[in-house]
C-alpha cells in the first residue's frame, strides 16, 4: 500500500494536477479570508470555510477523475486484480494520495486563524473544529469521486458525474425545504422513488425476479404505512433526503460544535465508497456483489442510526466562545428534578427547522426522561396551534405543555434583536432559547405563579423592558399598585417594589405597607439621592432599623469603581442567602449610592445582613452643590459603607422580608450591560429569595454580538497579499517541476 501511495502522490507532484488543485483551493479560500476576516475584521474562520465549501464541486472532479478511469482507458485495470498487493490496499493507497494533496493545502490554512489572533480575540477551538469538519467533508467528497472514477473509463465522464453527484448532495438541503410535506405528497413521491430503485436493481443484477420482488415489497410497505400510520409518512421524503445532506454536518463543525455523529457520518461515506470501488473493480457476478453491497449498506445505516440515538451530551461538544449550545448547570439541576412529563413542540415546516434551536432541544431531551420533543409541521397539521393560541405563530416557535398548562414561545422571543441606526436594519444580538425554555417548563410545572406589585403615584422610575422580561421569565407576574386608591396591599402580593420615588409616600400609604409587612409581606425598596425630604418613607425604613446618611459615596480604590467614575461603585457582594449563588467574584455596578446605616437595637426578632459593601478606601461627599473635586478631603467620612441590605423578621410564625438598595440606578439597563448582566442577576436572586422560590432560574440571554478584529488597511493588504502569493508560488513551483520533467 505504501508503494502505491508514494507512486500516486508522486504522479500528482510531477504533473501540474496536484499543484493546480492545491493552488485553486488556496486562492479561493485566500480571497474569502482576505475579504471576510482581514478587511472586515470578522473573527470566525469557520464562516469563511462555510462560504467556500462549494469549491469541492470543482476541485474534487479534477483531483479524482483520472485515478481509476485512466486505468480502464489504458486497459491496465486488470493488472490490479493480478497484482501481488491486495486490491483494498491499492484502492486505499490511491485514496490516501488524493487526500494528502487536499490535506497539504488545508494544512497551510491552519496558520490563518493564528494570523487573525494578532489583531484581537479569536476562538482557536472554533477555528480548528471548522477545519476538521472541512477536512472530513473534503475527504468524503474525494471518496465519492474515487468510486465514480472506478465505474467509467472516460476521465471527462468521471469528472462530470462527480460534479453532478456532489452538486446534488450540496443542494439537498435546499431541495428538502421545497418538497411538499403532506402525507399524500410523500406517498406519491415514494411510489416513483421505489419504481426507480427497482429499475436500478434490475440494471445492476440483470435479474427481473429480484427487482420485481424488491419493488413489490417496498410498495406494499409504502401503502401500509400510508393507510395505517399516515403521520409517519408526512415529511418522510425530506427526512430521507436529509441523509444525503452532507453540508448539514459540516454546519455543526463550522459553528463550533465538535460532532461525533458527523465524524461517524463522513467516515461511513468514505468507508462505503471505498468498498463500492473495490466491488466495482473486481465484480464478476452482479448478484453476489449486490447482496454484499446491500449487507454493507445495512451495516453502515445501522451504525449511523445507533450513533444518532446516543444522547447529544455524549456526541456533541460545544466549543463556542459563549457556550451557545451548552445548557447551564442551573437548568440541568432544575430539569433533573422534574417529576411531571413535559412535551415541547417545535412548530416548523419540514426542512425549515432552526438548527440552533434543534441543538438546544436535543440537549434538553437528553437531560430528563420527562421531556419529550416533537416537531409539528403547520402544513401537515394546520389546526394544531389553534388549541394553544389564536395568533399565528412564526416558524420555529415553541409550545411547552404539561397537563392542562401550556406556554407559547414565539420565535421572535428566542432571538433578540435591536435596530441598527447606522445601517437602518435589524441586528440579532442574543439567543435566548435556554432562558425561554427553562422559564416555560418552570411555568407549566408550577402550581402557583408569584405576583410582584410595583408602587405608583410618586414619580417612580419605570422598569426597563429587559428587566421586565427577565422578571417575567422567572414566571413572576407584574402589576402596578396605587395605595392612594387601594385600601391595602392585595392578599395575592408576594412582593411589593418601591422603585426610586421622587415624592414621599403618604402617612396612610406607610401604614398600609407596614400592615402588609406585619402580616408576612415582603418589600423591595430602591431610593435615589434627592434633596426632597421623605419622612414617611424614612420612617418605614427606620421601623426595621435602616436609614441613609447624607451625601454620596465615592470610591478611592480603583478596583471598586468604574474606570474614570469614582461615584460609579462596584461594591463587593457579601455572603448572604438573598444573593443566591453570587459571590464577591461577581460584579454589580451601582452609581450615586448612599450609605445605609443599620441599627442593631430595633427588635430582637429582626435580623439584618449587608448585601453590598464598598471598600475601606471609600468616602462620603456631603456638600455636593459646592463640589470642586471628587478626591478624598479631610473631614470626609471613611468607609466601608453598606449600599444594599436585607432584613428578616420572624414573629408569631410570620416571616417578613425587606431588601433595600440606596440607588435605583442599579436597575438601569446600561449599568447592567456594563457588568455583563450582573445587576439583573442580583435582582433576580433577591426576588427569588423574597418570594420563597428555592432558587432563581432566570437564564440570561446568550450574546450573539461579534467583537470585530482591529486590522489596519496596511496589515489587511500585507496578509491578503501573502495568502494570494502562496498559491501563486505553488503554481510557479509546479510549473518548474513539470517543465524540467518534460525536458528529460
Amino acid at each position: 500500500m505504501t508503494a502505491i501511495y508514494k507512486k500516486e502522490l508522486r504522479s500528482y507532484f510531477t504533473s501540474m494536477t496536484g499543484y493546480i488543485c492545491m493552488a485553486f483551493m488556496l486562492v479561493v479560500i485566500g480571497i474569502y479570508y482576505a475579504v471576510i476576516n482581514l478587511s472586515s475584521g470578522y473573527p470566525y474562520f469557520g464562516y469563511t470555510l462555510s462560504c467556500v465549501i462549494v469549491l469541492f464541486l470543482l476541485m474534487t472532479p479534477v483531483l479524482t477523475m483520472r485515478i481509476l478511469a485512466e486505468e480502464k482507458n489504458r486497459k491496465t485495470d486488470q493488472l490490479l486484480l493480478t497484482a501481488p498487493v491486495s486490491l483494498w490496499k491499492i484502492v486505499i493507497g490511491k485514496y490516501l494520495a488524493m487526500v494528502t494533496v487536499f490535506g497539504l493545502a488545508l494544512l497551510i490554512t491552519c496558520f490563518y486563524p493564528l494570523i487573525l489572533s494578532r489583531f484581537g480575540t479569536v476562538s482557536l477551538s472554533m477555528a480548528y473544529t471548522a477545519i476538521l469538519g472541512y477536512f472530513l467533508y473534503g475527504a468524503a467528497c474525494i471518496a465519492i469521486g474515487l468510486f465514480i472514477s472506478s465505474v467509467t473509463e472516460s476521465q471527462v465522464i468521471a469528472a462530470l458525474l462527480t460534479f453532478f453527484v456532489l452538486l446534488v448532495f450540496y443542494i439537498t438541503g435546499t431541495i428538502t425545504k421545497s418538497l411538499p410535506s403532506t402525507a399524500v405528497a410523500s406517498f406519491v413521491i415514494w411510489i416513483f422513488v421505489i419504481l426507480f430503485a427497482a429499475w436500478l436493481v434490475y440494471n445492476l443484477t440483470a435479474n427481473l425476479k429480484i427487482a420485481l420482488a424488491a419493488g413489490i415489497a417496498a410498495e406494499a410497505v409504502n401503502i401500509i404505512i400510508f393507510f395505517v400510520k399516515s403521520d409517519w409518512m408526512a415529511g418522510s421524503v425530506a427526512k430521507a433526503l436529509g441523509a444525503f445532506n452532507m453540508t448539514s454536518f459540516f454546519s455543526n463543525f463550522g459553528s463550533g460544535v465538535f460532532d461525533v455523529t458527523g465524524i461517524v457520518y463522513y467516515l461511513s461515506i468514505i468507508g462505503f465508497c471505498i468498498f463500492l470501488t473495490i466491488q466495482a473493480i473486481q465484480r464478476k457476478r452482479w448478484g453476489g456483489d449486490a447482496l454484499m453491497t446491500a449487507v454493507v449498506l445495512a451495516i453502515v445505516v445501522v451504525i449511523n442510526l445507533v450513533v444518532g440515538q446516543i444522547p447529544v451530551k455524549y456526541t456533541q461538544f460545544d466549543l463556542t466562545d459563549n457556550q451557545l449550545y451548552t445548557i447551564t448547570d442551573q437548568t440541568k439541576e432544575f430539569v433533573k428534578g422534574l417529576d411531571s412529563d413535559v412535551d415541547v413542540y417545535l412548530v416548523a415546516q419540514s426542512g425549515q427547522e432552526d438548527k440552533q434551536i434543534q441543538k438546544v432541544l436535543e440537549r434538553y431531551e437528553s437531560l430528563s426522561s420527562h421531556i419529550k420533543v416533537h416537531t409539528k409541521d403547520p402544513v401537515v397539521n394546520p389546526s394544531f396551534t389553534k388549541q394553544y393560541t389564536d395568533s399565528s405563530l412564526s416558524d420555529n416557535s415553541l409550545i411547552v405543555v404539561c397537563g392542562d398548562k401550556y406556554k407559547v414561545i414565539n420565535y421572535s422571543d428566542i432571538y433578540q434583536s435591536k435596530f441598527n441606526y447606522s445601517t437602518y436594519s435589524s441586528q440579532t444580538t442574543g439567543f435566548d432559547a435556554e432562558g425561554q425554555l427553562t422559564s416555560a417548563i418552570d411555568y407549566v410545572t408550577s402550581d402557583t405563579m408569584p405576583k410582584l406589585y410595583t408602587l405608583t403615584g410618586h414619580d417612580e422610575a419605570s422598569l426597563s423592558d429587559t428587566l421586565t422580561s427577565q422578571i417575567e421569565k422567572e414566571n413572576i407576574d407584574i402589576e402596578e399598585l396605587n395605595l392612594v386608591t387601594s385600601e391595602s396591599v392585595p392578599d395575592d402580593a408576594d412582593c411589593l417594589m418601591i422603585n426610586g420615588p421622587q415624592k414621599d409616600i403618604t402617612a396612610d400609604e406607610k401604614d398600609r405597607i407596614l400592615s402588609y409587612m406585619e402580616n408576612g409581606g415582603h418589600v423591595l425598596i430602591f431610593t435615589d439621592y434627592t434633596e426632597t425630604d421623605m419622612p414617611n418613607l424614612a420612617e418605614l425604613l427606620n421601623n426595621y432599623g435602616l436609614s441613609t446618611s447624607a451625601g454620596l459615596i465615592f470610591e478611592g480604590n480603583s478596583q471598586y469603581y468604574y474606570p474614570g467614575y469614582p461615584s460609579y461603585l462596584i461594591p463587593r457582594i457579601q455572603s448572604a442567602d438573598a444573593v443566591g449563588s453570587m459571590t464577591s467574584k461577581n460584579l454589580v455596578l451601582m452609581p450615586y449610592a448612599q450609605n445605609i446605616n443599620i441599627s442593631d437595637d430595633v427588635r430582637s426578632t429582626v435580623t439584618t445582613e449587608a448585601l453590598l459593601q464598598t471598600s475601606s478606601k471609600s468616602y462620603i461627599k456631603t456638600d455636593l452643590k459646592n463640589l470642586t473635586t471628587t478626591e478624598k478631603a479631610s473631614g470626609d467620612e471613611e468607609g466601608p459603607f453598606t449600599v444594599g441590605a436585607a432584613v428578616t423578621e420572624n414573629y408569631n410564625d410570620v416571616e417578613t422580608k425587606l431588601v433595600y438598595f440606596s440607588s435605583s440606578a442599579i436597575l438601569d439597563e446600561n449599568m447592567n450591560q456594563a457588568v455583563s448582566g450582573g445587576n439583573y442577576e442580583l435582582i433576580s436572586n433577591v426576588m427569588s429569595w423574597m418570594i420563597d422560590k428555592e432558587e432563581s432560574i432566570s437564564i440570561p440571554t446568550k450574546s450573539l454580538s461579534t467583537t470585530y478584529l482591529t486590522v489596519t488597511a496596511a496589515d489587511a493588504g500585507f496578509w491578503g497579499a501573502v495568502v494570494i502569493l502562496i498559491p501563486a508560488a505553488l503554481v510557479i513551483g509546479g510549473g518548474v517541476v513539470w517543465f524540467r520533467r518534460r525536458r528529460k
